[in-house]
């Protein structure tokens, strides 16, 4: 089948606008806490990237999702892609709790060494015992996501950003401001709409999609789990450690600069979220 230009743009812009999602996302919370305070704006720089090494282990297996998903889908062997959706889904849901429950156990004693101000460390720790139960919907968002770019089905993509932007801001300024939860409020905010634009996603491929042609019956088969996990491990690995040596090189060290570490957090989320693995 040959693709126009056009047609390629429209299957790409909501990729790249589900892509942006976490970058907005973490964007629009630091905005809202520039208003609350200095350490609570770089709590959050800091703490977002911390957030963003740990999502890059879920981004990464997701590449090698999607090139086995649309592999299966350019073969026409459509039932094998809802099969192999399925066991990166699984993949995916067991990683997430598992990083969920890591952060909560190990986290605060890495972050007790790394990080010098006592305030900031407490602000951290408050940011990320609400914004780690995202990932409890973000990595089953990222297993739907490479599941519709690998069968060219994109256009969801888009109005599950925009949703979740459409959720962040208001609840960032309610739970913020009037409920006065401060960097609480915007971890609970991110992670609510991390849960919404899920959500959308899972209700549009209930209703949109053709669960016979494809194959969307929720069955465990551990081979073809394994062959998912040795494409994806290598991209898993090249994720985290091309972010990871920035939070203990750059961000830690200069845990005050709080204007540099907004400015790196973003430029981190959009080059590596975008390029994927480089």
């Amino acid at each position: 089948m040959n693709y126009t230009y056009k047609q390629i743009w429209l299957i790409n812009f909501p990729v790249m606008m589900s892509i942006l999602m976490e970058q907005l996302i973490n964007i629009t919370d630091a905005v809202f806490l520039g208003h609350v305070g200095e350490i609570e704006l770089g709590a959050s720089a800091i703490a977002g990237i911390y957030y963003l090494a740990i999502y890059m282990l879920g981004f990464g297996f997701s590449i090698g999702l999607q090139v086995m998903v649309a592999r299966r889908n350019g073969e026409q062997d459509y039932k094998e892609t809802g099969k192999t959706f399925f066991q990166g889904l699984f993949f995916l849901l067991g990683l997430a709790i598992f990083l969920y429950l890591l952060i909560h156990t190990v986290s605060p004693f890495i972050l007790k060494k790394l990080i010098v101000s006592s305030d900031i460390y407490r602000a951290v720790i408050l940011y990320l015992d609400w914004r780690s139960f995202g990932l409890l919907f973000s990595f089953p968002f990222l297993a739907i996501r490479s599941f519709l770019v690998g069968i060219t089905h994109t256009k969801a993509l888009s109005w599950a950003a925009a949703i979740a932007v459409l959720i962040n801001i208001p609840l960032n300024f309610y739970l913020i401001f009037t409920r006065e939860l401060g960097i609480s409020g915007a971890a609970i905010a991110s992670s609510l709409a991390e849960m919404g634009s899920f959500m959308m996603l899972s209700f549009y491929m209930w209703i949109r999609l053709d669960k016979e042609k494809y194959g969307l019956r929720p069955v465990y088969n551990g081979n073809l789990l394994i062959k998912v996990l040795k494409l994806s491990i290598w991209s898993m690995l090249h994720a985290f450690i091309s972010v990871a040596p920035c939070i203990v090189k750059k961000y830690f060290q200069n845990e005050r600069d709080t204007e540099g570490l907004f400015k790196k957090q973003s430029y981190v989320l959009f080059r590596k979220q975008y390029s994927g693995i480089d």
